[in-house]
């Protein structure tokens, strides 16, 4: 049996060899011997080789004599095929459809549950209809063929049996049916009244039969039918409002379609393929569905009605290596998963979250590793960090809807992910942390818009970054141009300027006083002694230059020499080699050695007279310096003072043009400030270029938005963080000098500036003009503060691009926190084909809310991808018309899960206790389209 409401084919109108019309045949003689006669026998075999139908009605007019047949071969292991076979007893009403006299058909379809025996005794046995004489008589196949028979002798004209006599002129009131049906307990919610709209749609809504078609469609739980028009009426579609259709007929009525098959080549064909498609368990309790879900229940066409998923969509989980610790362990099974909407409900502590995290753990690290910029956080509500230390080779295999796609598996604590699917996965308590941070639910927001298909399409992600790179790089510049300026300011102190005089005047002032010392010494100076001085002076340094060219000469020689000996040993080696080489070979004439005697000789006279001359000039040097000494005590001095000068003046020279080097820096503040300005201006200009770009890229999202955002509207909006600003230049100035009603006053001038900006309310000049009453305010900086610190706080970046949203005209800033989730969660649910799972996003909601707002917004999602969502809240179950219901158990220190659908009574019974306000939710289920015959 399946796990979970699917879609499938149903034929609910099949009829047998036993209806009193039918063109079941047998084709030549030699078919009839193969069956010997007996068509039942074609007939099941025919039934067999049917694919593809899930359920099927057996279907007899009056009677269920073709059900009991088909219910023997049933226990003898035959029809196979079909998960489901349901008795449907076609009746004909006592009222007429129209103008051609045909009296209006209507079904009692029973539940597989009720007894055959029961039906007929308590039901069919119970109806009566008049004969020709006006008597009633009870719906026997008896008394049918009575009157069959009675009618035959009148007139010739009745053709046929008896029976089929009887079943073509006999007709039934619809009270009676109801009231044989309302009187015996074991039919209740055991039956579907189904009404033909063949003959209902003959009838006019201006007719005489006015009263007949709306009391026979009223009464009724489906129609017959397969007609687009009709569908569209029965379901509300037609009237100006579903409240006026639910105000006349009590319910929507979902329409279903058969073959209405009486010969073999009709078997489940129904005319142009338009088969009757169920979502539900093939159960009795599955087709009940319809009439509580009648649109998105059933569908009438040839191609199943399951929409696309992606092809990542989960088809099953496999847990293995289960056992944890001593405390638990999950039982080891294979979790088939709906790939439309499967909803995990159990108590406190039963498992719920960990299946969700153990699959989210294959997509993402849901380990904790300590935390970090790069780390996993540390989630206090997460299964997978509970037992990570335990439970290491933890093993989970998930499969995918995708035929060609391997499944994926791993232990809890390896690193390998999915790597080409991804999920939303939303843990508990993940909603309530980014709706309670605007910067964290803006970043989400633009995350969603941005990974819209149309909008990647479109490739507006890049120019959008592109753009915020910009915005960065000029917020950098200001920062730079701040830097640059205090460390400018710094240079530029009046203190460093005063100093720099200071030592100038005193440089000046030594400058006087040598100058003075100077003269006195000139003026004491013998006459001819300057002279005498300077020709020793002259002297001297001819004596050091003489000296220095006899000592570079005496080197020049000494090389020589060096180079001429081993010049001689060289050679003389080659000569002695050659010889040896010359005598061996018998060759007696040597060659001489080599012999410069007379030029080593000439060097050694050379370089001793050249030794002499240098002696005798140190001689000189010497007597000339000593008199030198003599003569120049207060020369000396003098020479000293006047190198004094040139330093003193070198001194002057360095602290004026230091001076002029600070006149210089000065000007170039000034070049900066206008630089920081542009800056600025460039930043405001680019967040405006920016703001207009995201509003192409969301009106771009919202004109092809889903259906879930229909009360969700969204634009750009640039904001100024006042209250930051505010508080950092409230930190950086001294209270004492400019007070904080002041500061106040000036913060709202600048926000108020900056922000009319952006909507042509004040000009560029009136920002600049603002921000720098504060730069007036430095002398006010504390000193636990520098000026880079002030004017980064100034002309910082308190500017950021959002996204303003709209819910129901009311601005999310207006929003309540849950308000604010559900906002966020339509957004998760609106985007994407890859599943999307949730652990309780129902924190900080009410039901009514829940009901009103994200139980259609989840409904839709699971149309176009998988929905998968750990909850206790009932709305978010029942109301969702969730096709999976997984109920996770924690017994004895395992979890286990088990798994069924809504309709199962069994799944119900047991989730009953379990859901928060689960009897409210099931009524309001059944109150949505007005159902009020069938209680829970």
């Amino acid at each position: 049996m399946q796990e979970s409401s699917q879609w499938k084919k149903w034929d609910l109108h099949i009829h047998t060899p036993e209806s009193f019309f039918h063109n079941f045949k047998f084709i030549d003689n030699d078919e009839r011997d193969k069956y010997s006669g007996k068509i039942w026998e074609k007939y099941i075999d025919k039934l067999e080789e049917v694919e593809n139908i899930s359920a099927i009605g057996i279907t007899d007019y009056f009677t269920i004599d073709g059900y009991d047949k088909i219910l023997d071969y049933r226990e003898k292991g035959r029809l196979g095929n079909f998960d489901l076979i349901l008795p449907n007893i076609e009746l004909r009403l006592k009222a007429f459809s129209g103008s051609n006299s045909k009296r209006l058909n209507f079904h009692v379809i029973f539940s597989d549950k009720i007894d055959p025996s029961d039906i007929k005794e308590n039901f069919l046995h119970n109806l009566y209809f008049e004969d020709r004489r006006g008597q009633e008589k009870s719906l026997t196949r008896r008394n049918i063929e009575k009157l069959g028979g009675e009618l035959k002798k009148i007139d010739n004209k009745y053709q046929g049996n008896e029976f089929k006599v009887g079943c073509e002129n006999l007709f039934i009131d619809l009270k009676k049916i109801l009231n044989a049906l309302n009187n015996e307990s074991k039919f209740k919610e055991n039956y579907l009244l189904v009404l033909s709209a063949k003959e209902w749609d003959e009838i006019g809504w201006f007719s005489q039969g006015r009263i007949i078609k709306d009391n026979s469609l009223f009464k009724s739980h489906a129609i017959f039918s397969s007609n687009a028009g009709t569908i569209d009426f029965c379901l509300g579609r037609k009237h100006n409002t579903t409240k006026e259709f639910l105000d006349e007929f009590d319910s929507f009525k979902p329409c279903i379609h058969g073959s209405d098959a009486h010969s073999f080549d009709k078997l489940c064909n129904p005319d142009e393929d338009r088969y009757c498609w169920i979502k539900a368990l093939p159960t009795f309790e599955g087709l009940k569905q319809i009439i509580y879900e009648p649109e998105d229940r059933v569908k009438i066409q040839k191609e199943s009605p399951e929409f696309y998923k992606n092809i990542y969509t989960l088809k099953n989980v496999d847990i293995f290596n289960s056992d944890i610790s001593d405390e638990i362990s999950i039982n080891e099974q294979t979790l088939e998963l709906d790939r439309n909407f499967v909803a995990i409900t159990g108590g406190k502590g039963s498992g719920k979250t960990a299946i969700l995290d153990l699959i989210a753990n294959c997509y993402v690290d849901r380990c904790w590793n300590g935390g970090g910029d790069n780390g996993v956080e540390e989630d206090k509500n997460s299964f997978v960090q509970r037992i990570q230390k335990q439970g290491p080779d933890l093993g989970i295999k998930v499969g995918f809807v995708g035929a060609s796609l391997e499944p994926f598996s791993k232990k809890l604590a390896d690193r390998n992910f999915i790597e080409k699917s991804v999920i939303t996965y939303l843990p508990q308590g993940k909603i309530e942390e980014i709706s309670g941070n605007r910067a964290k639910l803006n970043d989400k927001i633009q995350e969603i818009i941005f990974n819209n298909e149309k909008i990647k399409e479109m490739q507006y992600k890049e120019k959008f970054i592109e753009i915020r790179d910009d915005v960065v790089k000029i917020t950098d510049d200001i920062i730079n141009c701040n830097t640059e300026i205090s460390k400018i300011e710094k240079e530029t102190t009046e203190k460093i300027i005063s100093k720099l005089n200071g030592e100038k005047s005193i440089e000046e002032g030594k400058l006087e006083d040598i100058k003075t010392q100077i003269e006195k010494i000139e003026a004491n100076f013998a006459e001819g002694i300057q002279e005498k001085i300077s020709e020793l002076k002259t002297q001297i340094s001819a004596n050091k230059e003489n000296k220095s060219k006899i000592s570079n000469i005496i080197s020049e020689l000494e090389l020589l020499n060096g180079g001429i000996q081993n010049f001689i040993f060289s050679q003389n080696q080659t000569i002695s080699s050659i010889n040896k080489k010359l005598k061996e070979h018998g060759v007696e004439l040597q060659i001489p050695r080599v012999d410069l005697g007379i030029q080593v000789d000439s060097l050694e006279k050379i370089k001793t007279l050249l030794e002499q001359k240098k002696e005798k000039s140190n001689e000189e040097l010497g007597e000339n310096e000593k008199s030198l000494i003599e003569l120049s005590g207060e020369e000396a001095a003098h020479s000293k003072l006047l190198k004094d000068i040139d330093t003193i003046n070198n001194e002057i020279t360095r602290i004026s043009e230091k001076l002029i080097e600070i006149d210089t820096k000065k000007d170039n503040i000034k070049i900066l400030e206008r630089d920081r300005e542009t800056f600025y201006e460039n930043l405001l200009i680019k967040f405006n270029e920016w703001k207009q770009y995201y509003e192409q890229v969301i009106t771009t999202f919202s004109d092809g938005k889903n259906e879930i955002l229909n009360d969700i509207n969204f634009k750009s909006e640039i904001l100024y963080d006042y209250n930051s600003f505010f508080k950092l230049a409230h930190e950086i100035l001294n209270k004492k000098k400019v007070s904080s009603e002041e500061i106040t006053s000036m913060a709202r001038n600048v926000e108020d500036n900056i922000t009319n900006y952006f909507y042509n309310e004040s000009s560029f000049s009136d920002v600049i003009k603002s921000l720098n009453q504060f730069i007036s305010k430095t002398e006010a900086i504390k000193s636990s503060h520098s000026n880079r610190e002030f004017y980064d706080c100034i002309f910082g970046n308190y500017l950021s691009l959002t996204t303003d949203i709209e819910f129901r005209e009311k601005s999310i800033d207006k929003l309540s926190m849950g308000q604010k989730g559900t906002v966020l969660l339509k957004l998760f649910l609106a985007e994407g084909d890859y599943p999307i799972i949730l652990d309780q996003p129902e924190e900080n909601l009410d039901n009514k809310f829940i009901y009103n707002e994200l139980v259609s917004a989840m409904r839709n999602a699971k149309t176009k991808r998988q929905v998968i969502i750990a909850t206790n809240n009932a709305n978010l179950v029942v109301n969702t018309d969730a096709e999976q219901i997984i109920i996770a158990e924690f017994t004895d220190g395992k979890i286990s899960y088990k798994s069924g659908a809504l309709e199962s009574p069994d799944v119900r019974q047991e989730i009953m206790p379990l859901l928060e306000g689960g009897q409210e939710a099931f009524k309001k289920r059944e109150q949505k389209y007005g159902i009020l015959g069938y209680n829970v």
